[in-house]
């Protein structure tokens, strides 16, 4: 278990800044006024990147019992899909009736998603160290 995180938070750590980046870049440059982006922020798409994410993380179940040789491809999109459903934490916290007092891409959304990351980063090297213990 301890092995099968360490291998993915890396993954969920680079896809969560990613993502994040990406999705400024296209609302901020790319897609500015586009109608697209209005539809997406006010929820008329009726699809959001966690869905993505669900169905990613559905396949890597599946797919794990059967492709053993493909474990390492299969943890690169397990860290994915976790970091395209986390980074829609207050999307799906709103979804399940609870509220926070900020929206997604708000100032303090942001400082929950470097928090949530420096959280990722200290349990890998965490797990790292105890690898390193249980060793000796």
């Amino acid at each position: 278990m301890n092995y099968e995180l360490k291998r993915i938070i890396p993954f969920v750590i680079i896809s969560l800044i990613l993502i994040r980046v990406w999705i400024e870049v296209i609302t901020t440059t790319v897609l500015k006024d586009s109608q697209l982006i209005d539809e997406i922020n006010n929820n008329k798409i009726g699809f959001h990147h966690y869905q993505f994410g669900l169905v990613a993380l559905i396949i890597v179940v599946v797919f794990r019992k059967f492709l053993k040789n493909y474990l390492n491809y299969l943890s690169i999109l397990e860290g994915i899909a976790l970091a395209l459903i986390i980074d829609q934490y207050t999307y799906i916290l709103s979804a399940l009736g609870i509220h926070l007092p900020f929206d997604y891409r708000s100032q303090k959304d942001y400082l929950v998603e470097i928090v949530l990351i420096l959280l990722f980063i200290s349990s890998w090297f965490f797990l790292d160290k105890k690898a390193i213990t249980e060793k000796e």
